[in-house]
C-alpha cells in the first residue's frame, strides 16, 4: 500500500447527537462515500479476489444480527446468514469437523462480533464468527461463492470457556485459531467505566486447537485486547491493546514481543492488506462516550472521531492514513482494502464508509 493520505475532515463546531445524525442523508461528504443498508457493520473481511466484502451485523445486547455481502461491482447487498437461516448442519461429505466435534448444534440466536474469512484444508471458505447472542461461541460457517451471489451454511461451533470474553478471532494454518480475550466474562459490565489508556492488563490472547481445546498464549497479556490478526505462516500474532493505545507483534511459539507500535487512540479491529501491511482502526474518544453517544442507538451513523493507520509488519512503523469525525460516517471499528479503496465498518449505524485511495 504505497500511499500517504491524511483526511483532516473535522467539522467546525460539530456536536454528535442522535437527532443531528438522523437528519443526514446517505450522501458522500468530506472525502467519504457512505454505503447504506446494514445492521451495525462492526467487522469486515474481503473475499479473496476482491469482488465482495463480508459484513458482520453486530449486536452486543444479546440481540440478533446477521452476515451480509457487499458486492463491490455495484454496491448491491445480500443477506447470507441470519436467525431465520440457521437450520444448516454439517453433511456426510465433510472431510473433517468444522470446529469442535462436541458442538451442541446451531445457535438459537446469532449476531456477528469479530469475523475472519480463510480457506481451510479442504479448499472451502471458512468464516469464523464471534457470537454473543444465545450463547458465547465461535460459530463456523461455510461461505459459498455461486459466481454472482453468495450463501452461507452453519457447519459447527466452538463453545467458549465460561471465564473468557472473546472479541475477535483469526484462523491458524493448522485448523485452530487465536482469539482476543478482553477481560474476565464475570466483570464485563465494568468495561465502559475504564478510562482511556489505563494500561491495566485485563486480558490476553488465547489459542484453540481441536485436540487440546483452549489455552493462554504466554507473553500476550494486555490492556483490553481487541482486534487480532495472524501472519500467513501462523508464527506472529498482531494484538491490538485497546487501553494501551498500541499494537504488539508477538512470536506465537515463544511469547516474545517483536515490536510495539504506538497508535493514536484505542485500536479496535485490524486487517492485513494484499501487500502485507496491517490496517488498524482506532477511536479518539472514551469507551463511555462510545456507549452514551452511539452504542445501540437508532441512528444511521456514529460521528465520533476515529483514525485509520497502516503498520509495517516488519518494523512496526506506523503511518496515519485517515482521521475523521462527523458526517457522513464515524466511529470506525475496522478498515479493509479492496480495489484501490478503503472500506470502513462501525459498531453503530447502518453504513459502511468508503475512502478512495490516490
Amino acid at each position: 500500500m504505497k500511499f500517504f493520505l491524511i483526511l483532516c475532515m473535522a467539522l467546525v463546531g460539530f456536536s454528535v447527537n442522535a437527532q443531528e445524525v438522523a437528519d443526514t442523508a446517505c450522501e458522500a461528504a468530506n472525502g467519504i462515500t457512505p454505503i447504506c443498508g446494514f445492521l451495525p457493520p462492526e467487522d469486515l473481511d474481503v473475499v479473496p479476489g476482491g469482488k465482495a466484502i463480508v459484513v458482520g451485523g453486530f449486536n452486543l445486547d444479546n440481540g440478533n444480527g446477521d452476515i451480509r455481502i457487499l458486492h463491490l461491482a455495484d454496491n448491491s447487498i445480500e443477506t447470507i446468514y441470519s436467525p431465520d437461516m440457521m437450520g444448516s448442519a454439517p453433511t456426510a461429505t465433510d472431510a473433517a469437523p468444522w470446529g469442535d466435534p462436541t458442538c451442541p448444534g446451531p445457535p438459537t440466536g446469532f449476531a456477528a462480533h469479530g469475523i475472519h474469512l480463510s480457506k481451510n484444508a479442504g479448499g472451502n471458505y471458512a468464516l469464523l464468527v464471534v457470537n454473543h447472542t444465545s450463547r458465547e461461541a465461535i460459530e463456523w460457517l461455510e461461505l459459498i461463492d455461486h459466481g454472482t451471489s453468495f450463501s452461507a451454511r452453519w457447519k459447527g461451533c466452538v463453545i467458549i470457556d465460561p471465564e473468557l470474553w472473546i472479541n475477535d478471532i483469526a484462523m491458524l494454518p493448522d485448523g485452530g485459531f487465536v482469539a482476543s480475550h478482553m477481560m474476565p466474562f464475570a466483570i464485563r459490565s465494568t468495561l465502559f467505566d475504564r478510562p482511556p489508556n489505563d494500561r491495566v492488563e485485563s486480558g490476553y490472547v488465547v489459542e484453540w486447537q481441536p485436540q487440546s481445546g483452549w489455552k493462554k498464549i504466554e507473553g500476550t497479556d494486555g490492556a483490553l485486547p481487541n482486534g487480532i490478526q495472524i501472519s500467513a505462516d501462523g508464527a506472529t500474532i498482531y494484538s491490538n491493546q485497546y487501553l494501551a493505545n498500541q499494537v504488539v507483534a508477538i512470536d506465537r511459539a515463544s511469547g516474545k514481543k517483536l515490536w510495539t507500535a504506538p497508535i493514536n487512540g484505542g485500536p479496535d479491529n485490524s486487517s492485513i492488506t494484499a501487500d502485507g501491511k496491517l490496517l488498524v482502526a482506532s477511536h479518539l474518544v472514551t469507551l463511555r462516550t462510545l456507549r452514551d453517544e452511539c452504542l445501540g442507538k437508532d441512528i444511521p451513523y456514529c460521528g465520533l472521531e476515529f483514525v485509520i493507520s497502516s503498520i509495517d509488519t516488519t518494523s512496526g512503523a506506523v503511518t496515519e492514513l485517515v482521521r475523521h469525525k462527523g458526517a457522513p460516517f464515524g466511529g470506525s471499528t475496522v478498515a479493509v482494502e479492496a480495489n484501490g479503496s478503503l472500506y470502513l465498518g462501525s459498531f453503530a449505524g447502518t453504513r459502511i464508509g468508503k475512502v478512495t485511495l490516490p
